[in-house]
């Protein structure tokens, strides 16, 4: 505050606490904080989809998954955000605990693809701004649920976070399963919630077998519940305004100038 003060001392009173305001405006703002999205929607509302899924349970798989940009209307209108991480939840009513270290990787890509408009074909849905998030690497995935109970504890934290704007098109996730579940617990161990709902806002393709990934799947309507961790852009009031305070100050110091 001192040097601000001393700065801008000739200037005048009413210009020094207004361009010190702004500072500590600014100073004073909160780290950004990420907020949820759930995709589909009837994901928060309800702890129970009406479907089931066992993506990570076999090796050599692919799993990719369409979520309609609708899904992000309340980040649409400041222009995107950052998705940090994604979490999925355990069945609640044929889903139990597990833990284990599957083997994995993630891209997540904006695709001009619809939900139950994706290709068999996997990289025909890629999009162009295709990222690496997750892996490949073993990661360290637990959940509980089942018995009427779940929560969104299958996490996956992004080693790259990936920003999305819903008006670049739709969201694809793109996992890859080097190694399954499978190989460390019994077949269906991680039985994780879903919604197969056609015309919705998420559709999947799916594939396994063989000692490579593949490169074709199965289509469906089904979708995994979904929760989206995502640190929208920052609103830029505060640098508009310390813009324009800078503007004021500069304009009271020419004409001061001038009149001397």
């Amino acid at each position: 505050m001192i040097s601000c003060i001393a700065q801008f001392h000739r200037i005048g009173t009413v210009a020094v606490i207004f361009v010190c305001s702004v500072c500590f405006c600014l100073s004073s703002q909160s780290p950004p904080v990420a907020i949820p999205i759930y995709g589909p929607a009837e994901a928060g509302i309800t702890i129970d989809g009406n479907s089931s899924f066992k993506p990570f349970d076999i090796s050599s798989a692919r799993y990719q998954q369409v979520f309609d940009a609708s899904v992000f209307g309340s980040i649409s209108d400041v222009g995107g955000g950052s998705i940090a991480g994604i979490s999925f939840r355990v069945d609640a009513s044929f889903g139990h605990f597990f833990e284990a270290t599957p083997s994995i990787q993630l891209n997540l890509s904006t695709t001009p693809r619809n939900p139950d408009g994706l290709s068999p074909v996997f990289d025909e849905n890629i999009g162009l701004d295709n990222t690496l998030v997750v892996g490949p690497a073993p990661v360290r995935l637990s959940g509980s649920g089942g018995g009427g109970f779940t929560g969104f504890h299958v996490n996956f934290i992004f080693d790259t976070p990936y920003f999305y704007n819903p008006a670049g098109g739709n969201l694809l996730l793109d996992f890859q399963i080097i190694r399954g579940i499978g190989s460390e617990l019994p077949q269906g161990a991680a039985i994780l919630d879903a919604f197969d709902v056609g015309g919705d806002s998420v559709s999947s393709v799916y594939g396994y077998g063989g000692p490579n990934i593949p490169t074709s799947g199965q289509l469906s309507s089904l979708g995994l519940a979904t929760d989206f961790q995502i640190i929208p852009v920052p609103e830029p009031s505060s640098v508009m305004l310390l813009t324009v305070g800078l503007v004021v100050v500069g304009g009271m110091s020419w004409k001061r100038s001038r009149k001397g």
